[in-house]
């Protein structure tokens, strides 16, 4: 008998799995034996529908860390989004799920006489993923600036004769992507770059209007308006039967240069494209700069983002105080992180997951990169007991074609976070089967309820790991990897689904 050491005596069952009842054990419920459940498996994971596909499986009950299925449970595979199981639970440990994120907002001296201040405006950031992120505010973009330009207002600011700086010292750039984002992800909306300010989780609209007549350009918008995003605009418009063309491509020659190229045809309805931000610290003091115009406050100066390894009194432009001098006028606070890990797990949302990475190593640091989030992480799943030779990671969402796992490294970490103080926060993040999140339209109404679980999907991997409330009140700690997909994602997310349901179908 193989066992992980946990420590797991059903503390899962009295957390987010048992959201719904268990059915009493009938014969038409519990159809499977162990034994029975071993043989299906494998026959499906040889079978067909899965020839060609490269699978890693693991089970495991959650009361006695009992292995009870393996196959290749200790190869690597690419992880997917299943990698935002390892960030969200590294988040929950080290910060808690009540922590909140914090971003204030300083002058660099007091207010003078009439109003001016002489000095800067000065945005600390700290890496929160909410900051002027619509999904966190009802959807409004810049609702936090526009508070900020009032109670500025309020007490008396009217003139700033220095620069607006979005300070983001000693936070990894989004200049840099993680190693192994391949290059289509440069113009992808799902793959957002890294920021200690944030906005607009990181991406700019590029709003596409075919113009009036055929061969003129199309008329090409931002969303949010700035003139940090440079685009070169190739792009016309055709005849009304022309097809759609239309391609974003990022230049070498300096960070958000974009060109749109093709043809879109007259008549067409406006078409909105996301992009990447590399630069989202300038682009924030932008719209902040205009909330503040907006609000009857001049700013004669410069908007300045200082990034990467700079230090506050060291950058080339550094404020002529030092920050023990500052004035703290306002703050941001996030949603509890509780919050954020839901919608990270749930929906799979690769900017909190990215984000997150950088933020925990931050707030315990006061520092970050991708090498010192990687060397921070790395701490913890020590302390899970999950070596470096089965789980190696290179970024934080997922995207990352370098990330290797084990399924047991995996069902290791769902084991840990079991038996852990905030293990209801992190169960109850996850997707739950028919219900809502990525698994809302995935696996039969009899099993509804029953599996929670984060999905992961990239061009040749489907991922699928999570925990199985059986109908013989056991829970089961489970991964199913399959990589070298080719085009048959769908028919993996099946082979998975119907596991899933065996498992609550098994007799434990």
């Amino acid at each position: 008998m193989i066992r992980l050491d946990w420590r797991i005596r059903g503390l899962i069952l009295a957390v987010g799995l048992a959201s719904v009842p268990a059915a009493a054990p009938t014969a038409s419920t519990l159809v499977l034996s162990q034994a029975q459940l071993a043989s299906q498996v494998q026959s499906l994971l040889q079978g067909k529908a899965s020839r060609s596909i490269r699978w890693g499986v693991c089970v495991a009950r959650a009361d006695t860390g009992e292995i009870v299925f393996a196959h290749n449970s200790d190869d690597l595979f690419l992880p997917a989004s299943n990698r935002k199981l390892f960030v969200t639970a590294l988040a929950l440990d080290r910060l808690g799920p009540d922590f909140r994120f914090s971003t204030p907002l300083y002058m660099s001296s007091s207010l003078g006489e009439g109003g001016r201040l002489r000095g800067h405006l000065i945005v600390r950031g700290v890496g929160d993923p909410t900051f002027l992120n619509p999904r966190f505010h009802g959807g409004a973009m810049n609702s936090t600036l526009r508070e900020w330009a009032d109670a500025l207002w309020t007490m008396g600011l009217r003139d700033i004769e220095g620069d607006l700086v979005m300070d983001g010292s000693n936070f990894a750039s989004g200049e840099q992507a993680a190693q192994g984002w391949i290059k289509d992800y440069e113009t992808a909306e799902y793959a957002p770059r890294i920021s200690a300010l944030c906005i607009a989780g990181n991406r700019v609209t590029v709003n596409i209007r075919p113009a009036e007549k055929p061969g003129e350009a199309v008329q090409l918008s931002l969303l949010p308006p700035n003139s940090v995003v440079k685009v070169d605009n190739q792009a016309v418009t055709g005849s009304r039967r022309s097809a759609d063309t239309i391609a974003i491509e990022r230049t070498d020659d300096g960070p958000d240069h974009l060109v749109v190229s093709g043809r879109v045809a007259a008549g067409a309805a406006e078409q909105a494209q996301r992009v990447p931000l590399e630069q989202p610290g300038l682009v924030a003091g932008e719209v902040f700069r205009a909330a503040l115009e907006k609000r009857g406050i001049t700013v004669r100066g410069l908007v300045r983002a200082p990034n990467g390894n700079s230090n506050h009194g060291q950058d080339a432009h550094a404020t002529e105080t030092s920050p023990s001098q500052w004035v703290r006028v306002a703050e941001y606070q996030s949603p509890p992180l509780r919050e954020i890990i839901a919608v990270t797990n749930k929906n799979s949302d690769n900017y909190c997951a990215e984000q997150l990475f950088q933020a925990v190593t931050f707030a315990r640091l006061g520092r970050t990169s991708y090498a010192d989030a990687k060397k921070f992480e790395e701490e913890f799943l020590a302390e899970v007991g999950i070596l470096p030779h089965t789980a190696s990671f290179e970024d934080g969402c997922g995207l990352s074609r370098l990330n290797l796992v084990s399924p047991q490294a995996i069902v290791r970490l769902l084991g840990y976070m079991a038996t852990h103080k905030h293990a209801a926060e992190f169960i109850n993040s996850l997707a739950v089967a028919g219900r809502d999140g990525t698994l809302a339209g995935r696996m039969g109404k009899q099993v509804q309820g029953r599996v929670r679980a984060k999905t992961g999907c990239l061009s040749m991997a489907s991922c699928l790991s999570g925990y199985v409330e059986t109908r013989s009140g056991v829970t089961v700690a489970f991964s199913i990897l399959a990589n070298e997909c080719g085009g048959r994602i769908a028919e993996a997310a099946a082979v998975q689904d119907r596991i899933c349901e065996w498992l609550v179908n098994t007799n434990f």
